[in-house]
């Protein structure tokens, strides 16, 4: 899963908790702006710990996997409407 993705994957864990951008940013420490940065796919880097917060915030966790065992984009959000 690249960056890209991530932020796909933060936004629609984001529209699915009914968050807005600004009252995510703020709960995790972090402008609108990049939050909206990394939705759109507009960041080359960002933060383990920035996206940690966001996680946490959106009830989600970070978990290791060998790569080609994960699911995709659409696999991850139905685990988030669990």
């Amino acid at each position: 899963m690249n960056l890209m993705e991530i932020g796909k994957f933060v936004k629609v864990a984001r529209k699915e908790a009914k968050l807005k951008q600004s009252t995510l940013a703020e709960a995790s420490g972090l402008t609108r702006e990049t939050l909206n940065r990394l939705e759109q796919g507009r960041l080359q880097e960002f933060g383990f710990e920035k996206l940690g917060r966001i996680m946490s915030v959106l009830k989600l966790e970070l978990r290791p996997q060998k790569q080609g065992s994960a699911g995709n984009l659409n696999d991850l959000k139905r685990e988030v409407m669990k």
